[in-house]
């Protein structure tokens, strides 16, 4: 590949997430799943708070304004990239220089650990864009 195409095939998620070193995929994929954790805390906790008619503090309500519409629609993409990037191991390799070997104790106990936190994403997404798609049938605005 020569001059455009290689400029082109950077902007595939899946192949700019291949150009980066080890190190630096290891502390995406950390920064990526500290994100969704972040976000669907917040949704749980503004849920909660919703449930039970009381806000002790309003900030995180803020928080998952802001961090749930970047989170399902700029960021979707590169967060499930970098999040999917754990099944994407041969087994007995080492995953991403940590030493782990994939697919077994420790790569394993991070497996069950990321389709968790992505099954959560996943459901907040999901009801987030049929939100937006209703409001926009039904010619509301959504501001969440």
């Amino acid at each position: 590949m020569h001059g455009p195409a290689v400029f082109l095939s950077v902007l595939s998620v899946g192949n700019a997430l291949s150009l980066l070193a080890p190190s630096l995929m290891l502390a995406a994929f950390f920064l990526s799943l500290l994100w969704i954790i972040g976000v669907v805390g917040c949704a749980v906790w503004v849920g909660y708070s919703f449930a039970n008619d009381r806000f002790q503090v309003i900030w995180p309500l803020k928080v998952l304004r802001t961090t749930s519409h970047i989170s399902t629609t700029i960021l979707f993409i590169p967060l499930a990239s970098l999040t999917m990037s754990v099944y994407s191991c041969p087994a007995g390799t080492d995953w991403l220089g940590t030493g782990w070997v994939c697919w077994e104790a420790t790569h394993m106990t991070l497996v069950v650990l990321v389709s968790f936190i992505v099954l959560c994403f996943s459901i907040l997404s999901g009801e987030r864009w049929s939100r937006e798609s209703e409001s926009r049938r039904s010619g509301t605005i959504s501001s969440a």
